[in-house]
């Protein structure tokens, strides 16, 4: 039976007690709830990432992605199996981006890590934040993340108009969805009184931050340097900044007032968008239990 080992534990921006070395002046005889809570009540970082390697020979690896509340972060959204037959592949495409989504947050955080570790010599330990040079792949990683995350939210839109709408003429994207005339008649008031707020505190949000990516030469975030500081005891914390406003889809426009931090951001929503998922699931389950379903037509 393969023996599974924690290896590091990676926290909001770069924080990580790595269980060999023995960085951040943890107590590693605790266990992870207990460790993690200590790294929180020191520096006020919460735990993004378990790094795991299940077998010592293979090397193979089962790392958790936690959510902001510290539960794991589902690979998918699941659905009766009475469901299987009459909607093969109801919110298949949903799960997929999630899984990629999550699959780049998971590397963000690894590199967060990296960058931190590498710099933890070099950074004056004086608790002040020191500009560092632009790591791309940071970026290549939240750009990613922001397009899966757009085409989650419009794979979401799809699976609600195959089930509650069953006509042809699907909207292009989830906020086209929204506005269709028949939305507010066949979808449950109470789904529609979750998606319209998840559309507007974030999905446009996330829209203008894929927009960025697509329209602009260059992600706007990309040409500003992130900074780092380390504490008396050498501990590094990074943050790589994003802008307050996307939507002004210029960079000499873009804001960094807030502090938005990629591999935040990205977690949160990521975790946001998997509970939007889960409601959307529930809402669907719910009613094929009670209703049944009738035929389903595919495409337009």
């Amino acid at each position: 039976m393969a023996q599974v080992t924690t290896e590091k534990l990676i926290f909001e921006r770069g924080l990580y007690i790595d269980q060999a070395k023995g960085t951040i002046h943890a107590d590693h005889s605790r266990g992870v709830l207990e460790q993690s809570q200590e790294v929180f009540d020191r520096y006020g970082a919460r735990l993004v990432l378990i790094v795991r390697h299940v077998d010592l020979v293979t090397f193979d690896t089962l790392d958790v992605l936690l959510r902001p509340d510290g539960n794991r972060l589902a690979d998918g959204f699941g659905l009766p199996v009475q469901m299987f037959q009459p909607y093969p592949f109801l919110l298949a495409d949903a799960s997929y981006e999630l899984l990629g989504a999550a699959y780049h947050c998971r590397m963000m955080a690894v590199r967060y890590a990296e960058i931190c570790e590498a710099l933890q010599s070099q950074i004056p330990k004086t608790g002040e934040a020191v500009p560092i040079k632009t790591h791309h792949e940071i970026y290549f990683r939240f750009d990613a993340i922001m397009t899966k995350a757009r085409k989650l939210l419009d794979r979401l839109a799809w699976d609600i108009w195959r089930f509650f709408v069953n006509r042809p003429g699907r909207p292009d994207n989830f906020e086209q969805m929204l506005d269709d005339r028949d939305i507010a008649d066949r979808v449950p008031s109470d789904l529609l009184d979750c998606l319209r707020p998840a559309w507007n505190e974030l999905g446009l949000q996330i829209k203008h931050y894929r927009d960025n990516v697509h329209h602009l030469p260059r992600s706007g975030a990309c040409s500003f340097s992130g900074s780092v500081e380390a504490d008396a005891h050498a501990i590094c914390q990074l943050t790589m900044p994003i802008p307050d406003n996307p939507e002004a889809k210029c960079e000499r426009l873009f804001e960094y007032q807030s502090g938005k931090d990629a591999l935040t951001y990205s977690w949160e929503a990521l975790a946001y968008l998997a509970d939007i998922g889960d409601t959307i699931a529930n809402s669907i389950a719910s009613r094929f239990l009670s209703h049944g379903c009738d035929d389903v037509h595919e495409g337009r």
